[in-house]
């Protein structure tokens, strides 16, 4: 036993949040029930001293009415039916006189006329002439508690009488029933919603935890993304130095087989120079570390720069590569980074280049409400709108029968999103299956 409750107390010291929130499912609901048994409690408390208040106050109302002609009379009686038939909580009155011949208290009128000329036997009679305030007690007859107030006076004959007022305390207990049970019934209420907010929270403690270990195990992956990359740059320099020096120096030499296993080892290495170029720019771009250095530029530069670089790609799969524009070029000066613009234009036209086998490729500037837009048209293959949904997604590529040949990494769209956004552009695709694609590209004109 003494080792289970060492492990329980290991256990909450280790999980926190688990003793707090069992401490809130019992103090809280506790804390309610107490708040709201004591107000009842005082309730009633107050509600019993209003009533014997009121007892007193009747018994001096109606003892001032009181003259000698009416003790002689039935006139005593009427009057008592009358006040127990205007208050609903006066169970019963009764008037008693003292005997001084048989020494005790004769009842001369009563809220129950079977009693009426009965002999008095409780003792409660003689106390109250000692007390000359009253006495007041509470009695229970079967289920029913009241309250019984009694005082004595004397006539203006000398006569001792003693004035008796029973009040009912069945409203009194009945409120009280059912405060305690409203209290006990909001107990349990808050206890359920207590407990499921606990469970909730602990549910939440529990995302929390696993999103700061996928936090920290992202951050890792990160890491050895950005040292593994690194570390494969200097044996790829390298690889390619030998391939570049092979090439120089066997030149005719070389046979065209073993020409052809150097093509091959070339357009690995180039491919796998491109994968750790893009991983290391993934890298930097979720860590922040891509210095971004906006400056105002000639935007149509850019674009002729881009369509002379990527010329000789477009001559060799027969393509007609071109820019549509009716714009001059000092109209379309933006605020970006220019190497980082050039990029992303790289990007989308390179994409444009490789996914479409005949028809051409146009890079479209316009201008559109103050933001010079750039539109990357192609015809190619296109895409169906559940892989747009998936296109900006790290490492997605489409793969049909069309798609089979082309050379990727599945990140350069992602990098193209996110350094378009990270300079204030917004990018958009519009596409349709075995039609073509069109990225759209747009920037604030300055």
């Amino acid at each position: 036993m003494k080792k289970f409750f060492e492990n329980v107390f290991s256990f909450l010291k280790k999980n926190v949040f688990v003793a707090y929130s069992m401490a809130l499912v019992f103090v809280i609901p506790l804390i309610l029930f107490a708040s709201t048994y004591y107000n009842i409690t005082q309730f009633e408390k107050n509600f019993n001293h209003l009533l014997q208040t009121k007892a007193l106050l009747l018994e001096n109302v109606f003892m001032s009415m009181i003259t000698e002609e009416d003790l002689k009379g039935e006139v005593l009686q009427v009057k008592i039916g009358k006040i127990v038939k205007e208050n609903s909580d006066v169970a019963e009155i009764k008037i008693l006189q003292f005997n001084e011949k048989e020494t005790n208290y004769t009842i001369i009128a009563s809220s129950n006329e079977n009693e009426v000329n009965a002999v008095s036997s409780d003792i409660k009679d003689m106390l109250a002439v000692s007390v000359p305030e009253g006495i007041a007690s509470v009695e229970a007859i079967g289920d029913e508690r009241f309250w019984e107030v009694s005082k004595s006076l004397k006539t203006q004959a000398g006569k001792l009488l003693i004035i008796k007022t029973k009040l009912s305390l069945r409203g009194v207990d009945q409120a009280f029933s059912q405060s305690v049970a409203r209290a006990y019934w909001i107990l349990i209420i808050a206890s359920i919603v207590l407990v499921l907010l606990v469970t909730n929270y602990a549910r939440l403690s529990r995302y929390v935890l696993l999103f700061n270990k996928m936090k920290e195990v992202d951050q890792m992956k990160d890491n050895f993304i950005s040292m593994a990359s690194h570390e494969l740059k200097t044996p790829l320099t390298a690889i390619r130095g030998y391939i570049d020096l092979l090439q120089t120096g066997a030149g005719e030499k070389m046979e065209q087989e073993d020409k052809g296993y150097l093509d091959n080892i070339q357009i690995s290495a180039d491919r796998l120079k491109n994968l750790v170029s893009d991983l290391l720019e993934v890298s930097r771009l979720e860590q922040n570390r891509i210095p971004f250095k906006p400056k105002e530029v000639v935007a149509l530069e850019i674009v002729e720069k881009v369509v002379n670089a990527l010329a000789p790609q477009a001559k060799e799969k027969n393509l007609k590569f071109f820019i549509e524009t009716d714009l001059a070029k000092e109209n379309t000066g933006i605020f970006v980074d220019p190497d980082r613009f050039e990029q992303v234009l790289i990007n989308l036209a390179g994409n444009a280049l490789k996914y479409t086998s005949k028809g051409e490729v146009k890079i479209k500037v316009h201008e559109n409400q103050k933001r010079l837009v750039f539109s990357v048209e192609d015809t190619g293959i296109g895409m169906n709108s559940k892989q747009k949904e998936r296109l900006y997604e790290k490492f997605y590529r489409i793969k049909t029968k069309q798609t089979k040949s082309v050379e990727g990494t599945g990140l350069g769209l992602w990098i193209t999103k996110e350094l378009t956004e990270k300079m204030k552009g917004e990018i958009e695709v519009e596409s349709m299956e075995g039609v073509g694609s069109k990225f759209i590209v747009s920037f604030p004109k300055k």
